[in-house]
């Protein structure tokens, strides 16, 4: 049964008639609003109004420590419709499994994906209708929201209804599509008093002001701060607090009634990047070097920490996990992903993930397993995935020639992605001096990218083609014929720019020597690339460069 909201009936209504219309006309709705506002409590409102209707449900919650997985999201979806994927058209089952490592392990086709996710939600409505519920949707990986995005512009045909909660601050794929959003804003005063006054601890007429002027009409804080300030021996003290150290806070206090071991339970929980307890119970009890039982979480069930779904642990709130994480001292933390990276022994990505959360100092081992991960996230189609893992990677290097290197690839994966803010802080880290003769020209390359719309006319021309051709010589041939066709498009900017052609003894003969070089490269074809092609993804549709970058 849901709790009763305060304040919250227009919303409500809103959420309830798009929940008694999907046997009409499927839509989506994202609901949006700061961290603790009540989206959770709204989403849990349509889910038991869904399940009073007779309607089929399914959940998912992106979680920060799954964002570099990808396809993580779109499993915990649709895994429970798994078993119909043998429905599916051959090409829509394989691209689907391949997405989530069950299949011959080719590279993901994005629309093939989308597609055989909208089928199987599709084959679930047409028994009852359903309700998908997304929360946390800004923590989801990158993948998965793309999937999201092509499925809810074309709900109106389908019973289904989909309703997504994001944090406020955060972009999403989603938001240029134009979906309907309701915007949670804070509790007004009068329905800020009557949350407050229903909490069991009962406060002075003094603190009770207080808490209603840090909360801020925040319902989580309304919730919470009462229980810390109960827990206080004397009333509280010294100046304002931001809201969110506050709330943090009042959940770290709570964690002090309970045992250690429950709380190293916690903490894995917290910094595993997935739900299952087994994995939890198995990396705390290595810290404890005691064996943990699912009574050493009853505390914290109690406390209304966490909840438990079968097997799998839910924190209450994406705060709570924060705080638990936060709270607990750096060589807890340490120690613990060190036994969730033994945990994840067969999951290489995983293993590699945690073993680099444990470390506050260079590892070439581990930065080599990063490597590998951004090189098969950049095969599944995850290139901001591959950004983050090689950028680790370097910094991870225990020789500064390896992390000039891992700063470079990591700039050319972000040109493929459009991110130049990225592309300038990654070349601005890179010292050319530790790089040899090939690398420096492709870092030379990526920095006449950077600032391909500055206008130095011929010169600029110029200084192209003799690269390009000293690159020819060097047997770089790929590489070359960047440098020839980046030549020839700063020679059409100049000249709309201008209005006019370029002087033709400066211009003319620098424009034959960019098509000349340009037809002798086309024929000369490409290098093997330092990283396997991959399929076109939003990511790439989003900034495609006009040239691509060689490896």
């Amino acid at each position: 049964m849901v709790m009763a909201l305060f304040g919250r009936e227009r919303e409500i209504a809103q959420v309830e008639s798009l929940v008694a219309q999907i046997p009409e006309q499927g839509d989506a709705l994202v609901i949006r609003g700061e961290a603790g506002i009540g989206k959770s409590a709204l989403l849990a409102v349509a889910l038991d109004r869904a399940r009073a209707l007779g309607f089929a449900t399914a959940v998912a919650s992106g979680v920060q420590s799954e964002t570099h997985l990808p396809f993580a999201g779109l499993h915990q979806l649709i895994q429970p419709m798994l078993e119909t994927a043998a429905e599916l058209p051959v090409a829509q089952r394989e691209a689907l499994l391949n997405a989530f490592g069950m299949g011959d392990g080719q590279a993901p086709q994005p629309f093939l994906i989308a597609l055989a996710v909208l089928n199987l939600l599709g084959e679930a409505a047409a028994a009852e209708p359903l309700l998908v519920v997304v929360e946390d949707l800004q923590w989801l990986d990158r993948p998965t929201t793309d999937v999201l995005a092509f499925v809810t512009r074309r709900l109106r045909s389908e019973p289904i209804g989909m309703l997504l909660a994001v944090r406020e601050g955060y972009a999403t794929t989603l938001d240029d599509i134009g979906l309907p959003e309701l915007s949670l804003g804070t509790l007004d005063p009068s329905a800020a008093g009557e949350l407050l006054d229903s909490q069991p601890a009962k406060l002075s007429a003094g603190v009770r002001w207080r808490v209603l002027a840090e909360a801020a009409g925040n319902p989580l804080a309304l919730v919470e701060l009462p229980i810390a300030l109960d827990r206080e021996p004397g009333p509280p003290s010294g100046e304002f607090l931001p809201l969110t150290a506050r709330l943090e806070r009042s959940f770290a206090t709570r964690l002090a009634e309970l045992s250690r071991r429950t709380r190293m339970l916690l903490l894995a929980c917290a910094a595993n990047d997935g739900h299952d307890l087994r994995e939890a119970l198995t990396a705390a009890g290595t810290v404890t070097g005691t064996e943990l039982l699912l009574a050493d979480l009853a505390p914290a069930v109690d406390l209304g920490l966490v909840t438990l779904h079968e097997r799998s642990i839910r924190f209450r709130h994406p705060l709570v996990r924060s705080a638990i994480y936060q709270k607990a001292g750096l060589l807890d933390r340490q120690v613990i992903h060190l036994a969730l990276a033994d945990v994840h022994t067969p999951d290489p990505d995983r293993r590699a993930w945690h073993r680099a959360a444990a470390l506050d100092h260079p590892d070439d081992s581990v930065a080599a397993d990063l490597e590998q991960v951004a090189l098969r996230a950049r095969q599944r189609g995850a290139l901001t995935v591959a950004v983050t893992a090689l950028r680790r990677a370097a910094e991870l290097s225990e020789h500064v020639a390896d992390r000039a290197m891992r700063l470079l690839r990591t700039a050319e994966l972000a040109f493929e992605l459009g991110r130049g803010e990225l592309i300038t802080e990654l070349l601005a880290l890179t010292d050319p001096a530790l790089l040899g003769e090939p690398e420096r020209a492709r870092l030379a390359w990526l920095n006449e990218m950077r600032e391909e719309g500055r206008n130095e006319g011929p010169q600029r021309v110029r200084r192209l083609i003799v690269t390009a051709e000293e690159r020819e010589r060097a047997g770089d041939r790929a590489l070359a014929r960047n440098f020839v066709r980046a030549a020839a498009m700063s020679l059409l900017v100049a000249r709309s720019r201008c209005g006019a052609s370029p002087p033709r003894h400066r211009a003319g003969r620098t424009a034959g020597r960019a098509r000349r070089r340009s037809r002798v490269a086309g024929r000369a074809g490409h290098t093997a690339p330092r990283w396997p092609a991959r399929p076109a993804t939003r990511d790439r549709r989003r900034a495609r460069p006009a040239v691509r970058p060689a490896r």
